[in-house]
């Protein structure tokens, strides 16, 4: 996943960094449990991120939606 924050954004942008920071935590750790927890973290930092962008009408419901088959 790519996220760019627009340049005056910096609640986006200090979130896309977390998610791209936790992506690669996730992707170096072999499975197990360590593994599944950083998962966990990616997940709610991802959704803290899709939350943002709702809230600030970067992203609509029917933007996302259309987005799943």
């Amino acid at each position: 996943m790519t996220v760019i924050a627009r340049p005056r954004d910096a609640d986006g942008a200090a979130l896309a960094t977390r998610v791209t920071n936790l992506t690669a935590q996730a992707n170096a750790l072999a499975n197990g449990p360590s593994k599944v927890a950083a998962n966990d973290a990616l997940d709610q930092a991802q959704r803290e991120l899709v939350t943002h962008y709702v809230n600030i009408g970067r992203l609509s419901a029917a933007n996302i939606l259309s987005t799943m088959t």
